[in-house]
């Protein structure tokens, strides 16, 4: 995952995953939210937008954003859950 820095007064920067398809933006408050569900193309229209800061409003007014620990903790589990299951 890629840091983009965002010329923003509350949005510091934000990084992609896009295996899991999820944006995390780093507000300069040092809050961290997660987005889940962002396409790769919308991630990319932000890295070419002149305003980015519009782009982030537009790509998560409709997503309910989840806190990092809320995050970690389910890809924490689903890695406890892939580790369980046998071989084929």
């Amino acid at each position: 995952m890629n840091f983009i820095p965002i010329g923003s007064k509350q949005i510091a920067y934000v990084r992609y995953d896009d295996q899991a398809a999820q944006m995390e933006v780093r507000y300069h408050t040092g809050r961290i939210v997660t987005y889940c569900g962002i396409r790769a193309e919308e991630y990319q229209s932000l890295l070419t937008a002149y305003n980015p800061y519009d782009v982030i409003v537009k790509l998560t007014v409709s997503k309910r954003p989840q806190p990092a620990a809320a995050v970690q903790s389910q890809q924490i589990a689903g890695l406890a859950v892939s580790a369980e299951q046998p071989e084929a």
